[in-house]
């Protein structure tokens, strides 16, 4: 029946999103997490580009003077981070990585605790980049577990 199913069955999704992000959805203690470490990745290292990657903020328009504020601040966090990463290890130098930072984090979950996370990070009241990626998701799970995601 449904709700042992709910109990019973795990899935695991994997975000590509900024660490904004991720400092929302591990507040979901019930779920089990995988997460790219700032400690353990040299971004100046090939397999990154030599670069940080940061994920645009979707309130802030490409034109618009927060967003210039913004890229500023981001291409000056990245100068530093390279400087201080070529002078001390890369734990030191993660400390001015802002949470625009791309990363990568497996969530994994049962079906019930799916339902609970959505019922909270899809409201109006939702940070709005947890929205952004929560209301397609949710949508996904209603296509494919319609028995217990139908709206």
């Amino acid at each position: 029946d449904a709700p042992q199913r709910e109990k019973h069955r795990f899935i695991a999704v994997k975000f590509i999103v900024n660490r904004a992000v991720t400092h929302e959805i591990v507040r979901h203690r019930p779920c089990s997490f995988l997460q790219e470490s700032q400690r353990y990745c040299r971004y100046a290292d090939h397999k990154f580009g030599g670069e940080v990657t940061f994920i645009k903020p979707l309130f802030f328009a490409g034109d618009s003077p927060e967003y210039a504020l913004w890229l500023k601040a981001m291409e000056d966090s990245e100068r530093t981070y390279l400087q201080l990463l070529a002078t001390s290890s890369p734990q030191a130098a993660r400390t001015v990585l802002p949470n625009s930072c791309k990363t990568e984090i497996i969530v994994y979950a049962n079906l019930a605790e799916w339902r609970h996370i959505f019922n909270l990070r899809t409201t109006k009241a939702a940070e709005p980049s947890m929205r952004e990626v929560m209301i397609p998701l949710q949508a996904d799970f209603r296509e494919r577990f319609a028995e217990i995601f139908s709206a």
